[in-house]
């Protein structure tokens, strides 16, 4: 079906102005109010947010107060072991003898073959028990002799006539005193 319009011409363009002029003024109006929805909505976005942020830092401060005391104090309580820690071992160090300077001043005093099977060191007594094995006499005698010369680090030493006695193969043992010095 087709419609025919029987208005003259300029009255026809008139309805059409008509009708496009209330098309923008529509328009124009819905998009007015749609912008100041958009807007209103967005300020509200943005008030809402700002105070959920403050509700938000606030509790941020609160928790940071609480964990911080709790644990300042955990912390406190674990630095005060590990001194407590840390000194007794200091005082142990301090207190105990130090026994590898004494093997170090012995091993340079055992001849190249003599095989020493057990070294016991008493702190109270600064004595230092020795046994061990020899090829020969000749050994034992240097041993001695060597723990004897050395008065710097070790200040007596017994000297067992059974180590001795047998010519080759000797089982022999020692006792000696060593020195205040090499103990510190």
């Amino acid at each position: 079906m087709r419609i025919i319009n029987l208005l003259p011409k300029p009255k026809q363009q008139e309805l059409r102005f008509r009708k496009l002029y209330f098309s923008l003024v529509t328009f124009t109006v819905l998009a007015s109010i749609t912008f100041l929805l958009v807007v209103v909505g967005q300020v509200a976005t943005r008030l809402y947010l700002q105070y959920d942020q403050k509700n938000i830092e606030t509790g941020i401060e609160r928790l940071k107060n609480i964990s911080n005391k709790e644990e300042n104090a955990a912390l406190k309580a674990r630095i005060k072991l590990i001194n407590n820690q840390i000194t007794d071992f200091n005082n142990i160090m301090n207190g105990s003898p130090k026994w590898s300077k004494v093997l170090r001043a012995f091993a340079v005093v055992v001849p190249e073959q003599v095989t020493i099977q057990t070294l016991t060191a008493e702190a109270g007594k600064k004595q230092v028990q020795i046994t061990g094995f020899s090829p020969g006499r000749e050994l034992v005698i240097a041993l001695y002799n060597n723990i004897a010369a050395d008065k710097t680090n070790f200040t007596t030493i017994d000297y067992p006539l059974e180590n001795v006695t047998r010519p080759a193969d000797v089982y022999f043992h020692f006792t000696f005193t060593v020195a205040d010095s090499l103990l510190q």
